[in-house]
């Protein structure tokens, strides 16, 4: 607790010794609490001379590892006493403490001058005891942190005599709580640092893509997340090598937009990049994106890549939906204008005819009607196909077996071609009799595209065999061999697609005649089959279980 002699009006200091002993009082009180080493000194009670307690009390003073101070409040004189430790604290001698009133508030540091200022006020205008840590800077510029404490002694009347305080060095306090609070800061900044790493990596690990954080010079591989360590090889040891060897089946397009983006400040992009690897079976499609980052302190190349070979091939298959309808659009419009105009055209060639005589011979009559049912029938090929089409799509396209004489079928579709087509030699091979438990109209409608094809792509005429044999037992098989343009070897395995002429529309059709067979021939769990024999033209097989059971 502080000394008596700053506490009752009876003790008031009466001069500047009687002030300096209290002062010294209260410095050595202070000292002996912070634990500083004080020379040991008596205070006389009743001094036998001035100068001898004087000295005394200024001995005491100046032994204490603090400065001491003291200021007179009347007569117009402020500081009356300073001790020389002014100096070791912040490079001022005492005559130029003592010489300068207001060098105190210059030195204060100027975050706490007015705090300082405010709370000194306070304390003279209510009388209370000062006391605050803040900064002082010394001669050389430096900062020191100062703990000052300071009394106001009055008179009997209440009128101010003397301020006396003392100020201790708390610098290396201070600064040690200043480097505990930074190292808490930091301490707190690296757990928050790892609390967003690792949101980062929960996020990088939960995209639906591979994401990858690679080295901007030497290209090294830091960080993968799953998917992206599913790429590499050899999966999570890939970490620490160079993306090339990190992931060999996307070398390429990697090095081609790692160094994209280290010359550009955007980002690079590479779309629809194809990849064949032996790892898959398949070829995969990728999108690649290469951006520049600053991480700790280095330049860094984040690379995203993300698989998008369902969307393309989705997308693209689409688009060949699309082109094929157009085609199939205008095929169809073509199509079936042709008929429809040749049988406007005989009707109204017969009409004329009629108007102009009443006389018209058989012949004449026999011609018109002929072109009216070939073109009435293909019209009804048309529409029948397109209908098929519809009916395959919905599901709704089903058989009704019965007993059926494939070889009478055949003959019956081979007289009503030779009726059309003067110009081919359409010969049969085929049993007495070859039953079996089919469905006949399909059969027949199969038989009848093959037949009509073997015909339209022989321009030039020319032989066509059909042949009906019983290859195996309980199979039958039904061939059709012409000897005409053939199938070129690049379109050979699409000939059975929907819509496909192998020959692009040159002949004729909407690309559906094969697409049909084939799909009646496999509800019936046939099969069929082209081939073009070495001496020209083509030759399709279907075979056909006679019964069901098989």
């Amino acid at each position: 607790m502080l000394p008596r002699t700053l506490g009752s009006v009876q003790d008031v200091p009466r001069n500047v010794n009687e002030a300096l002993a209290a002062l010294g009082q209260m410095a050595a009180h202070r000292a002996a609490f912070d634990g500083s080493p004080v020379a040991s000194a008596v205070l006389p009670s009743a001094p036998d001379g001035q100068g001898l307690a004087q000295a005394q009390y200024r001995n005491l003073i100046e032994q204490i590892p603090a400065v001491t101070f003291l200021a007179s409040l009347v007569g117009g004189r402020n500081q009356l006493y300073v001790s020389p430790q002014i100096e070791s604290l912040l490079g001022f001698s005492q005559a130029e403490w003592l010489s300068d009133p207001i060098l105190w508030y210059r030195q204060t540091h100027p975050d706490d001058r007015d705090r300082v200022s405010t709370l000194f006020a306070e304390s003279c205008a209510t009388g209370r005891p000062f006391s605050d840590v803040f900064r002082v800077m010394t001669r050389a510029g430096d900062t020191v942190w100062v703990h000052a404490q300071a009394h106001f002694v009055r008179d009997p009347n209440g009128q101010l005599l003397f301020l006396q305080g003392v100020g201790f060095d708390v610098t290396e306090q201070y600064r040690a709580r200043e480097a505990r609070e930074q190292l808490i800061k930091e301490q707190a900044a690296r757990a928050e640092a790892d609390r967003e790493r690792n949101r980062l990596r929960d996020i990088l690990n939960h995209l639906p893509a591979a994401v990858a954080l690679v080295n901007g010079e030497s290209h090294i591989v830091e960080f993968m997340n799953p998917l992206a360590i599913d790429l590499a090889e050899p999966g999570p040891d890939a970490v620490g090598r160079p993306v090339a060897i990190a992931f060999p089946d996307l070398a390429a397009g990697l090095t081609e937009a790692l160094e994209s983006a280290r010359s550009s400040t955007q980002a690079a992009s590479l779309r629809e990049l194809s990849v064949s690897s032996p790892r898959w079976a398949e070829e995969r499609i990728f999108d690649i994106e290469c951006q520049r980052i600053a991480f700790g302190g280095t330049e860094r190349l984040l690379v995203h890549v993300v698989e998008t070979t369902d969307h393309v091939l989705a997308r693209r298959e689409f688009e060949t939906a699309v082109r094929l309808r157009d085609e199939f659009l205008s095929i169809a419009s073509h199509e079936l204008r042709t008929p429809i105009a040749a049988l406007t055209g005989q009707a109204e060639l017969a009409q004329r005819r009629m108007q102009r005589s009443t006389r018209l011979q058989r012949r004449q009559i026999e011609q018109a009607l002929n072109s009216i049912v070939r073109q009435a029938s293909k019209l009804t090929q048309l529409v029948t196909q397109l209908l098929d089409i519809s009916r395959f799509d919905n599901g709704k396209l089903a058989i009704q077996r019965g007993p059926c004489d494939l070889a009478e079928m055949v003959t019956a579709v081979v007289e009503r071609a030779r009726a059309i087509s003067r110009q081919h030699v359409i010969s049969v091979e085929a049993p007495a009799q070859l039953l079996g438990d089919i469905d006949g109209l399909r059969i027949e409608q199969v038989v009848s595209n093959l037949v009509d094809n073997a015909i339209k792509y022989s321009p030039n005429g020319g032989k066509i065999l059909v042949r009906v044999t019983e290859s195996l037992p309980g199979w039958a098989e039904i061939s059709v061999r012409d000897h005409g343009m053939g199938i070129p070897p690049e379109r050979r395995a699409q000939i059975f697609d929907r819509f496909y002429q192998a020959h692009d529309g040159q002949r004729g059709g909407l690309g559906l005649g094969l697409y049909i067979s084939q799909q009646i021939v496999d509800l019936h769990d046939g099969y069929i089959e082209a081939e073009c024999p070495p001496d020209g033209g083509t030759r399709v097989t279907v075979r056909l279980p006679l019964s069901a059971d098989l």
